[in-house]
């Protein structure tokens, strides 16, 4: 396994972990294949998230679309590693 994707794993089940201790149902997409990590889930809120380890610009950040899926309740967040158990989290429109 490559040092990247052994990071970028490890801090995806950090973000899994923070969101299951506060009550979410959570999916991860093994190997990222599609446009979220994780999805999110708990009552009537549905999180989309990408898990990054930097903050996205330009193309990046671009490649984050909207699903065709979005209603009321849901959000679309990238989750920024800062450092520890630490995210800076983004929302996105």
């Amino acid at each position: 396994m490559n040092k990247s994707y052994t990071k970028g794993r490890r801090i995806e089940y950090l973000a899994k972990k923070i969101l299951e201790n506060e009550g979410y149902q959570v999916f991860r997409s093994a190997g990222s294949k599609g446009p979220w990590d994780l999805i999110a889930l708990k009552d009537h809120d549905i999180r989309f998230i990408q898990v990054k380890s930097r903050p996205p610009y330009g193309k990046a950040k671009e490649k984050f679309t909207p699903p065709q899926y979005h209603t009321f309740y849901s959000r679309k967040e990238y989750w920024v590693h800062v450092k520890g158990s630490q995210f800076d989290i983004i929302k996105v429109k």
